[in-house]
């Protein structure tokens, strides 16, 4: 049955906007999804490198707007360290396998190196952003960077009538909870399920908030991708390079990348799919 809000006064907009409320796929006004993908799809082919001027090893990151460009509030996960200063590329391989973790890189570590070179730094160059509990808000180093490669609004589901305010909440109670449900690590494991990095962050944030980025299976965008649907990448990323010269990521396909997937993954596809072909049903998209 179908509900609609009808009544003496009550305009047949506001009776459709009613119906649209329920039925529909709501867009997120004031919350985007922002990412920096290390590379791109085809990275062995030509067009598919790294970055055409690397500047670091990536980062997915979320913003919340509060239509004030010196207000800033967004939240993203980081390895304490700062990998990339570390003179022994032993040291730094050791530290992606594992090390502390921390929310927008708010590390003793990361501001004492921003500090550092602060002469040198550019804006979105810096390796520290402000953690929970700093006012106003906390806010990721990479906000605003207009680098990003993929700006995603986030929608709620059918039938989700959470005030946006309220989602907003659940998204900081997320994040200010994250350090202590997630075992306070950050690693990267060759894209295996077995890590907690920035991917993992944002792909728990929308479940464990219950919102849907559309583009969340477009491998176009980010071949980390593939592992959610389930695929192998096909590619060794022998050529990538983190850290500069000399530091070879050398991945193969094997069973490292075919860990056993959290019950998350199969929930968020499935709601991603949903969520697409409603809107194409509806020519929404």
């Amino acid at each position: 049955m179908d509900f609609w809000i009808t009544g003496e006064g009550v305009t047949q907009a506001a009776s459709l906007a009613s119906y649209t409320a329920i039925h529909f796929p709501r867009q997120l006004s004031r919350v985007r999804l922002k990412r920096i993908p290390f590379w791109g799809k085809g990275i062995l082919q030509q067009g598919g490198a790294i970055q055409d001027k690397p500047r670091g090893p990536g980062h997915y990151w979320v913003e919340i707007d509060h239509n004030d460009p010196n207000t800033k509030e967004s939240y993203g996960w980081y390895p304490a360290a700062d990998i990339t200063g570390m003179e022994s590329k032993k040291d730094q391989l050791s530290a992606m396998w594992d090390v502390e973790g921390c929310i927008n890189g708010d590390s003793k570590a990361r501001r004492a190196a921003d500090k550092k070179s602060q002469e040198n730094k550019k804006k979105y160059e810096l390796l520290a952003g402000r953690g929970i509990g700093h006012q106003p808000y906390p806010y990721d180093p990479n906000h605003g960077n207009p680098d990003a490669r993929s700006v995603q609004p986030l929608y709620l589901g059918l039938t989700d009538q959470r005030a946006e305010t309220a989602v907003i909440d659940e998204i900081r109670a997320f994040a200010a909870a994250y350090k202590d449900q997630s075992g306070g690590r950050w690693s990267y494991r060759l894209d295996s399920f077995g890590e907690n990095n920035c991917h993992t962050f944002i792909w728990r944030l929308l479940h464990d908030c219950q919102l849907i980025d559309l583009e969340l299976l477009n491998a176009d965008i980010d071949p980390h991708f593939d592992k959610l649907r389930g695929l192998v990448l096909k590619e060794a990323a022998k050529g990538a390079v983190f850290g500069g010269p000399g530091v070879i990521v050398a991945t193969t396909t094997s069973t490292a990348r075919r860990l056993i997937k959290p019950d998350y993954v199969d929930q968020l596809v499935a709601h991603t799919t949903m969520t697409r072909d409603e809107l194409k049903r509806r020519n929404w998209l």
